[in-house]
């Protein structure tokens, strides 16, 4: 198990129970991410998947459910799926308002395997978690998402490490810059903005590569996408 891993699935149990931001690391240097941090989060999250009443949005690796509960007004549906038990019943304890608004225990890819109604989604959120998917997990996740998820329009994967600007983020940080290919260090997988574009497009996806807003705190070194059918 891997950095990233070991401490996605064991902080939690050492956070506040109501500490939700800082159980899933949604934090600055430790401390809790100021609101209006938070607000641009939500606000490039709406402008990117463009809701509509009858969205039934689908929030693939959604952590303890405390992002996906703010767009519970936004989708008529939602499911958020993740693989750590502790967060699921964190969710679930805290956010779900079933039958409408549900959480679900599985890996991102068996899920998309699994998930026996796909084509009811019309929306993907995938905040956060894209960089701890190993190169093939990517690349299932996508290519499944695209065959069996019929008509969703909209996918936001966002922020994503920009390979290119590695050096910046890890200048005088460290002695030895890690891998940037290591899904499973502290900041996961690294991409260039091409080279998600050929993953995503090579999946069936048309991607548009978003900025994000200059005021983000992580706006140095990340970006986003917005996938749609090709």
């Amino acid at each position: 198990m891997g950095q990233a891993w070991h401490d996605y699935l064991e902080r939690p149990k050492t956070c506040a129970p109501d500490d939700f931001w800082d159980q899933v690391r949604r934090t600055v240097n430790g401390k809790p991410l100021p609101q209006e941090q938070l607000d641009l989060i939500f606000s490039m999250i709406r402008q990117a998947l463009c809701f509509q009443p009858s969205d039934v949005l689908l929030d693939l690796c959604c952590g303890n459910g405390r992002l996906g509960f703010e767009f519970f007004g936004d989708a008529h549906e939602y499911l958020g799926v993740d693989y750590s038990p502790v967060l699921i019943e964190i969710a679930r304890k805290n956010f779900e308002s079933p039958p409408t608004h549900t959480f679900l225990l599985q890996s991102a890819q068996a899920y998309c395997q699994e998930e026996p109604h796909p084509e009811r989604f019309t929306k993907l959120l995938c905040f956060g978690s894209f960089a701890y998917l190993s190169e093939q997990e990517a690349c299932a996740v996508l290519s499944l998402l695209r065959g069996r998820f019929a008509r969703l329009k909209r996918l936001f994967i966002s922020p994503i490490p920009d390979k290119d600007k590695a050096d910046v983020f890890f200048n005088g940080r460290m002695a030895e810059k890690p891998s940037t290919d290591d899904h499973t260090s502290a900041i996961g997988r690294w991409y260039t903005r091409e080279d998600f574009t050929k993953l995503a497009e090579t999946c069936g996806w048309k991607t548009t590569i978003v900025e994000m807003p200059p005021a983000f705190y992580q706006a140095y070194y990340r970006f986003s996408a917005v996938l749609a059918f090709g």
